[in-house]
C-alpha cells in the first residue's frame, strides 16, 4: 500500500486502505495520523470520524473515544455505525479509574 501511494500519492482509496490497515495491525498512532491526513483531504467523508473514534478506542483511550463518538452522533444521530462504538467506549470509560 505504501509503495502504491509513493507512485500514486493522490489516490484517496489507497490512503484510506493504508489507514485502515495500520489500525487493524494495531499501529494506532500511525493510523490516526493517516486518518487525520484523510480528513484534511476530504472533510465531508462522514465515515472518517467514526474510524478515528474506533481506532482511538482500540488504542485503549476510551474517554477520548467516547468524546469522539459523542461528537459524531451529535452531528448526525443517524450514524448507526457509530452506536456500537459509542456503547463500547461508554462501558470502557466507566471501567477506567
Amino acid at each position: 500500500c505504501k509503495l502504491y501511494l509513493k507512485e500514486h500519492p493522490q489516490s484517496y482509496k489507497a490512503a484510506r486502505l493504508l489507514a485502515d490497515l495500520l489500525s487493524w495491525n494495531r499501529d494506532f498512532d500511525e493510523a490516526l495520523l493517516e486518518f487525520e491526513k484523510l480528513r484534511k483531504r476530504d472533510p465531508n467523508d462522514k465515515t472518517l470520524p467514526i474510524r478515528v473514534a474506533e481506532t482511538t478506542l482500540w488504542a485503549n483511550r476510551p474517554q477520548e473515544a467516547l468524546e469522539r463518538f459523542t461528537r459524531v452522533l451529535a452531528a448526525d444521530p443517524n450514524q448507526r455505525k457509530a452506536i456500537p462504538g459509542f456503547v463500547n467506549a461508554a462501558f470502557e470509560a466507566d471501567r477506567v479509574p
